[in-house]
């Protein structure tokens, strides 16, 4: 599951998801500023069929490993995933 949430980060943020470590910020990566986080948080929710809130985006704003945590305990709250598009299933 990790490495699809990578995946999916790394294409909507146009890197190779090899420039993605847990260790990984908006500061080292130009593409991550306030406007594509919000541009990351809509895709992964439609994707994954998910809901983050408020402070959770807040939050998973800090660094990858944060914000790819959240992504995998909000999948982790539902019983069963098909994708929206069918493209990711757990």
């Amino acid at each position: 599951m990790e490495s699809k949430v990578t995946d999916f980060f790394a294409t909507i943020l146009q890197l190779s998801p090899e420039d993605i470590t847990d260790d990984t910020t908006p500061d080292d990566i130009a593409q991550w500023d306030s406007f594509k986080h919000m541009m990351l948080i809509s895709s992964f929710e439609e994707e994954f069929d998910i809901s983050i809130e408020p402070e959770e985006i807040v939050d998973m704003y800090n660094s990858f490993a944060v914000f790819k945590a959240a992504i995998i305990t909000k999948l982790g709250e539902r019983p069963a995933f098909g994708g929206l598009h069918g493209k990711i299933n757990i």
